[in-house]
């Protein structure tokens, strides 16, 4: 059958803009799809990770911060140890105790001391006169204390009647005269103590005096040490 057509009737012919305009756009999204997935391989070998599955890039957005991570409890450690909070190696230590300060007045110890206070050193004196020695002594420990002078004739002459007495640490003695008239003026003599022990002692007293009264040594008899001596000048004999 042989269809009519009607006159007058026409068909409407169909716009291609339309079509060109979808293949357009599916050419631009297939487009960017390509570039967006080669980019983000390009990236991964950059970077130097090698793998054969895509991974996708995902942004960020730059506003939100990045979230701080709190560390609320120590970490553990295989072995079954727990290692110090960060920093408890460098938080401060407390001070020592100061130490206790020394006895500001220490006890003494004792001392065998013996010392000639008075007269000075290089006192004039008047041989005549005579002059009285004062001193210090500590614990002889069964010595005794006796007084010598020496003369310039190399004599030690024993000044004192007997063994001089310590009271309180201190002592003294009189020497009643010193040399021999006005012809020894101008010289020295050394006044001498002496820690006297047994042997000392039992020699002074089997010395006998001398036509003078005097009982000399040429040297400190045997068990005699020397303590202390001071030398004095006899300016004087009146």
């Amino acid at each position: 059958m042989t269809r009519t057509r009607h006159p007058g009737r026409r068909r409407r012919a169909r716009p291609l803009g339309g079509k060109r305009k979808y293949a357009a756009i599916w050419l631009l999204v297939t487009t960017g799809a390509v570039l967006v997935s080669y980019c983000g391989i390009h990236e991964i070998y950059v970077a130097g990770g090698e793998s054969h599955e895509a991974t996708p890039v995902v942004s960020v957005p730059s506003a939100l911060p990045a979230p701080s991570v709190t560390n609320t409890g120590p970490v553990a450690v295989q072995g079954g140890s727990t290692p110090d909070p960060p920093g408890e190696s460098m938080r401060a230590r407390p001070a020592p105790p100061p130490s206790p300060r020394p006895d500001p007045t220490p006890t003494p110890t004792p001392t065998t001391a013996v010392e000639i206070t008075s007269p000075a050193d290089q006192a004039k004196v008047n041989g005549r006169a005579g002059l009285l020695v004062h001193g210090r002594s500590g614990n002889l420990r069964g010595d005794v204390l006796r007084i010598f002078v020496y003369a310039p004739d190399g004599r030690f002459y024993l000044t004192d009647d007997g063994p001089i007495p310590t009271r309180n640490g201190t002592w003294s003695s009189s020497i009643q005269q010193i040399g021999d008239g006005t012809r020894d003026i101008g010289r020295f003599f050394k006044i001498t103590a002496v820690r006297a022990d047994a042997t000392c002692q039992d020699t002074i007293h089997g010395r006998s005096q001398d036509v003078n009264g005097n009982i000399a040594f040429l040297a400190v008899p045997p068990g005699c040490t020397i303590a202390d001596t001071v030398d004095v000048l006899k300016t004087a004999w009146n």
